[in-house]
């Protein structure tokens, strides 16, 4: 059973031609931006806020997931969850989220500022929402990961405090979190394209990287790009599919399959 849950807008980035494209068996977005759709979550008060606070998000999740575990503890669930709110501007509403992170130094920085102490709610959200998780389901793989670093206030802030040392390319790598049946794994570094793989070795109890290349087995694995670029054209074509079209938007059809 496949779930694709996203916080923001169903229109924004194409996001349910992707997830259909991808062979996402149900998608689901916050009852404010998907009237007519059925979805399990809300995206509640985001007052002060540009986007839906990952503890609300997380929550609502992992209460639903934990949900179709019970009722089926022999169903394997692949559960994405996508949230919004550590996006720039890094905005926080006050009254609930109070600054608990204030730089002294010379170097100052409003939108680095706004961001870590966005960063230190979040980090406790998913705190909680990885122990529920591990909970609901011991045997699970988790992983968490961000698209890319926060814009702060430009490049140059990461520069400026010499961020991983300054190497070249540095803005362009940051965490990952994977956690396998309860524990902390740890791999090399890898690319974004390789966590499908990582996710398929899982299932395989290591079946598909003893047949298959996974650049996250070596260092510094060269990597064609053109191959990544054919698969990318292929979910989109499937995701633009004819009948994909009237089962997307048909509100009686629903985001739900």
């Amino acid at each position: 059973e496949t779930h694709a849950t996203n916080s923001y807008k169903p229109d924004f980035f194409n996001s349910t031609k992707a997830y259909t494209g991808i062979g996402f068996e149900k998608m689901y977005y916050p009852q404010e931006f998907s009237a007519g759709y059925d979805t399990y979550f809300a995206a509640g008060d985001v007052t002060d806020e540009n986007y839906m606070f990952d503890g609300v998000l997380l929550s609502q999740n992992l209460e639903f997931i934990a949900k179709r575990i019970k009722e089926n503890p022999t169903l394997p669930i692949f559960n994405y969850v996508i949230g919004m709110y550590g996006h720039t501007p890094h905005d926080l509403n006050l009254n609930k989220r109070p600054r608990t992170i204030t730089m002294l130094g010379k170097f100052q920085d409003e939108g680095l500022e706004k961001a870590a102490n966005q960063y230190y709610y979040r980090t406790e959200a998913i705190a909680a929402y990885v122990k529920g998780l591990i909970a609901a389901d011991p045997k699970s793989l988790i992983i968490l990961v961000s698209d890319h670093l926060p814009s702060l206030s430009g490049g140059q802030t990461y520069q400026d405090l010499n961020y991983l040392d300054g190497k070249i390319g540095a803005t362009f790598l940051n965490r990952i979190y994977i956690i396998e049946n309860g524990r902390p794994v740890r791999q090399n570094t890898i690319h974004h394209y390789d966590i499908p793989r990582i996710i398929l070795n899982y299932a395989t109890r290591g079946k598909y990287c003893r047949e298959h290349a996974c650049n996250f087995t070596a260092h510094d694995t060269p990597v064609t790009q053109t191959a990544f670029r054919d698969d990318y054209l292929d979910i989109m074509s499937q995701a633009m599919d004819a009948g994909s079209a009237i089962r997307l938007f048909d509100p009686k059809a629903q985001c739900v399959q």
